[in-house]
Order: structure tokens, then C-alpha cells, then sequence
């Protein structure tokens, strides 16, 4: 789910057309962001479900990664 997330934005940043049809091509700019947001939060919902603050901590430094790298390529 975060990779899917991941490649939701990315392909929306990078103005992806090559690989295959994308959100933001299907459903627009605006869908493609909340779709890609949703997936995050939801992800972290589901891992939250856990209760075990470790795997907490290390998604939160996952999707820190995944943000800094995307805002570092801009």
C-alpha cells in the first residue's frame, strides 16, 4: 500500500505518461493527491492497528524518507 502510495505521487510529480495509465491521467491533478494521500494514512492506520511502537516509529521514518527524497528531486 506504500509503495502503490509512492508511485501514485510519484508519477504525478514526474508527469508520468510511460509506463502505464496513471491516476492523474484517469482522474486528474487533485484526485491523484488525495488517492496517493489516502493511501498513506491509511496504511499507517492499519500498522498503528499493532500497537507495537516500534513498527509505529519505523513507518513514520519510512514515509519521512519517501517525502524528503521526493521534495530533494524537485
Amino acid at each position: 500500500m506504500i509503495h502503490t502510495a509512492s508511485l501514485i505521487h510519484d508519477d504525478l510529480l514526474d508527469e508520468s505518461d510511460m509506463r502505464r495509465e496513471t491516476v492523474h491521467q484517469l482522474y486528474g491533478t487533485r484526485v491523484a493527491v488525495l488517492a496517493g494521500d489516502f493511501m498513506f494514512a491509511q496504511s499507517s492506520w492499519y500498522l498503528s492497528d499493532l500497537k507495537n511502537l516500534e513498527v509505529i516509529k519505523l513507518i513514520s521514518r519510512v514515509h519521512y524518507c519517501i517525502i524528503y527524497t521526493s521534495i530533494q528531486e524537485c
